[in-house]
């Protein structure tokens, strides 16, 4: 199975593709979609979209891991965010992969084993699996 997994922003979307055979994994590609912070809103979301779509066309993954949303107490952040992540989905959608989305919770205690861990300790769990 190749998953595809995205962390989605507007200046930086994570993704890592990992091809899983029984309990090995092995990274495929990795990486950031980067943005300007110069660039307008709706440019930003189709490099995104364009540059996914790229990724899916190459790699065929059998599904896109897109983290659920959280609460954002910045309703022009959030809404932003949502944008992305709605680029993020149709170009999975188009390219007809399924989109699963997980809690951070659950995704920080699957690379990490705990559920809160801090970011930079995430980091450290990805670069060393």
């Amino acid at each position: 199975m190749i998953a595809l997994g995205v962390d989605s922003g507007s200046l930086s979307t994570g993704y890592g593709i990992v091809l899983a055979q029984g309990s090995a994994h092995r990274a495929l590609d990795y990486g950031a979609i980067r943005n300007d912070g110069k660039t307008p809103h709706p440019e930003r979301l189709a490099l995104i979209f364009r540059r996914l779509r790229d990724l899916i066309r190459q790699y065929r993954p059998d599904l896109l891991a897109l983290e659920e949303v959280f609460v954002s107490q910045n309703i022009q952040s959030a809404l932003k965010l949502g944008q992305v992540r709605g680029a993020v989905m149709v170009a999975a959608a188009e390219e007809g992969v399924p989109v699963v989305e997980l809690a951070p919770n659950t995704v920080k205690a699957a690379v990490t084993g705990h559920g809160h861990a801090e970011k930079s300790q995430v980091q450290f769990m990805v670069k060393a699996i």
